[in-house]
């Protein structure tokens, strides 16, 4: 086996990272510091970048500077968020990132480094970032599994825009064995198919998608299968308030953010041993 050939063997085993930015220069630099550690592939613009994966090509991380001629970083990122919604996005950015927060807001970007970057910092949050990517793509690859799975087995459907609690959700599961999966969805549309072919044990919704969305949602999952376990989360604040409009005759459980695994993991432990014993 040649070198070339053996390079090529290695790199289909690595995670594959796309770095974007209009500077050649800045191109070099990123794909010598990760050639070795990641698939690296690189793009001088955004257009270029979206072409790529409008071919079918995917992407562990996308990294993408944000200020490029024709299309801002956010911009593009925000594209990828809809179309590799597996792909964790990392933008860089000047000093004035602040100005622009809101801006970024819909591209639900995973972290913002600056340039000039920290090298360790870059390497972990890329690290952080592949990990998360991979239990994201072992969670969206269940949506066939469930709608054409017959066997009693509970899954958890999470609506978490927040890709750190959407890692935490599959985490919280993976130490339960076989009797669960988890499902991360990105909209109430992505619900409703799952709900007319498989009954969900678990369905969690974050308050952030708004006050009455999440009324009108949790009415149509329990008016469908009234054993589903649902639970709301949120910061204190919207808590609070949405528990004075609930309907008391749907049973809600709660979970005020900042969340983790260890507060998560008992919850579901217990609705899906509960709906399991329901279904027998």
């Amino acid at each position: 086996m040649d070198d070339n050939q053996m390079a090529k063997d290695m790199n289909q085993s690595l995670p594959r990272v796309m770095f974007v930015d209009d500077e050649p220069m800045v191109l070099r630099s990123l794909k010598m510091a990760f050639k070795f550690r990641y698939d690296v592939s690189v793009s001088k613009s955004a257009y270029d970048a979206q072409a790529m994966l409008e071919k079918g090509d995917q992407f562990d991380v996308i990294v993408s500077d944000e200020r490029m001629p024709q299309r801002t970083g956010h911009e593009f990122l925000k594209w990828a968020k809809d179309n590799s919604p597996q792909s964790v996005r990392i933008l860089l950015t000047g000093t004035d990132f602040d100005e622009q927060q809101e801006s970024v807001k819909p591209a639900q970007i995973y972290k913002c480094l600056s340039k000039p970057w920290n090298i360790n910092e870059f390497t972990e949050t890329l690290d952080q970032a592949v990990e998360i990517s991979r239990i994201l793509s072992k969670s969206l690859g269940t949506v066939d599994c469930l709608l054409e799975n017959t066997e009693q087995q509970c899954y958890v459907v999470a609506l978490e825009p927040d890709l750190a609690y959407k890692r935490q959700y599959v985490s919280a599961t993976l130490g339960l064995g076989d009797i669960t999966d988890t499902l991360i969805i990105n909209s109430v549309s992505e619900l409703m198919p799952l709900l007319e072919k498989n009954p969900v044990g678990i369905f969690c919704m974050d308050l952030c998608y708004g006050h009455d969305e999440v009324l009108n949602t949790i009415a149509n999952v329990h008016k469908a299968y009234p054993a589903t376990t649902i639970i709301v989360t949120g910061d204190p604040a919207s808590v609070g308030r949405f528990t004075q409009s609930i309907d008391s005759s749907i049973d809600v459980k709660y979970l005020v953010k900042p969340m983790s695994v260890k507060r998560i993991q008992p919850l579901i432990t217990k609705a899906a041993e509960d709906y399991l014993v329901a279904l027998k």
